[in-house]
């Protein structure tokens, strides 16, 4: 019984380790693109979006004008922007919980009343 709470422990350990470790990797990501100024993350948004829309012109065929993907790029890119700030948030959420989970999670339980997060009173 001991050496299994031990092994679950350890696991817990390993696992909250890596998921810190790619916490960490996440923010300096994020910390070098907001060094950039405004036209190189402009720059970076329009070649993605334009990678895009070739991908999606060779896979309709491939018979698509100049004006019309250039229009979809300048189309795509500010939704592909907010794309990638929220799957940034999701991640750095879902290492976040694995990192350091709830202690009713620890314990294979749920909150009594249902909740999910920080109680309020024990901050």
């Amino acid at each position: 019984m001991a050496n299994k709470m031990r092994r679950e422990a350890l696991r817990r350990w390993v696992v909250s380790g890596i998921a810190a470790a790619l916490l960490a990797v996440l923010y300096g990501i994020i910390f070098r693109f907001s060094a950039q100024d405004g036209e190189q993350s402009g720059s970076l948004s329009q070649e993605i979006s334009a990678r895009c829309v070739d991908i999606l012109n060779s896979l309709s065929g491939g018979d698509w004008s100049e004006a019309r993907m250039s229009g979809l790029a300048a189309a795509f890119e500010h939704p592909i922007r907010k794309l990638a700030h929220f799957s940034e948030y999701a991640c750095m959420d879902s290492g976040v919980y694995t990192a350091e989970p709830m202690d009713e999670a620890r314990e294979g339980e749920m909150p009594a009343d249902g909740s999910v997060g920080l109680p309020l009173g024990g901050l």
